[in-house]
């Protein structure tokens, strides 16, 4: 029997967006740079950086390299 792709909607995949959100906060917030400066150092929508943070989406792994790239820290960093 394959194994089940998990869900968006998934307990643990809603998990991982939350601690993945928190963590980009808590870095951005570290950075001193409202959501407005890192989206633009990101590379990435103005709206995006909200959305992320609150675990409204579920971000690609080329939004994840952005993202660090911006905040000055390895993809594997965002995720712990």
């Amino acid at each position: 029997m394959p194994a089940r792709k998990p869900q968006p909607t998934d307990p643990l995949v809603q998990e991982v967006r939350i601690r993945v959100g928190q963590r980009i906060r808590e870095l951005r917030l570290a950075k001193g740079m409202n959501q407005d400066e890192f989206a633009a150092a990101a590379g990435i929508h103005r709206t995006h950086p909200g959305k992320l943070e609150n675990a409204q989406i579920d971000p690609q792994l080329s939004t994840l390299v952005k993202v660090a790239s911006a905040l000055g820290v390895r993809v594997d960093e965002l995720l712990t």
